[in-house]
């Protein structure tokens, strides 16, 4: 799609970040050369060298990237034949650390009419997801049913998913701004955009700053 005196590719992947001269050239794409003297990267940190050349990079900033921790989680959509919950801000459990909303409370428009839509996360610590995922998706179920002892009775379906990234970086003391790789990089003309780098704040503020 051309637009502005430039073009928008869709569905196209992008296989290479092309690097000479310690100079960004351009990406390949589709088995095609698409010049540039700019290239900005929006994905998470730890998957950066899948499409960059680690060996062009200082050996302190691949061992940074690769080893950014995120969040890791299991998370149920739940969707409700009439409205139960009667919350519209984001309900916090610290112990175990539950995320949830009600989020048709907050947009009715992405539920049907009458029914009601709300999402919960429990967080995993990386080191403990594969082996807990399954048994976790269960236990967040049940939790929800506990606080909300209606919803069960007038569930229509729920959504469930294992999530091995939540946020690109999770909010750890070792993991604050000065910690995480920065948005321009040592190659010239390379930037990075992401909730994984180093822009202020944490989760998504992170990626919105960082653009």
């Amino acid at each position: 799609m051309e637009e502005n005196g430039g073009a928008i590719l869709t569905n196209t992947k992008v296989d290479k970040v092309v690097i000479e001269d310690h100079e960004v050239k351009g990406v390949i794409a589709k088995n095609e050369r698409i010049e540039s003297d700019k290239v900005i990267v929006a994905i998470p940190c730890q998957q950066i060298f899948t499409i960059l050349d680690e060996n062009r990079f200082p050996a302190e900033f691949v061992e940074k990237a690769k080893n950014i921790i995120p969040t890791c989680g299991v998370s149920i959509d739940f969707i409700v034949s009439e409205p139960v919950i009667d919350i519209s801000g984001m309900i916090v459990s610290e112990k175990p650390p539950i995320l949830g909303i009600p989020t048709s409370n907050i947009d009715p428009t992405i539920a049907p009419e009458g029914k009601q839509l709300a999402t919960f996360l429990l967080v995993i610590p990386k080191e403990k997801f594969e082996e807990k995922r399954n048994l976790e998706i269960d236990r967040l179920e049940r939790l929800v049913y506990k606080m909300f002892p209606r919803l069960k009775e007038k569930i229509l379906w729920t959504h469930k998913l294992k999530l091995s990234m939540v946020d690109g970086a999770a909010p750890l003391c070792n993991q604050t701004r000065k910690d995480r790789i920065p948005i321009k990089a040592p190659i010239k003309g390379l930037f990075f955009a992401g909730d994984s780098y180093a822009a202020p704040r944490g989760g998504g503020d992170i990626a919105w700053h960082s653009a």
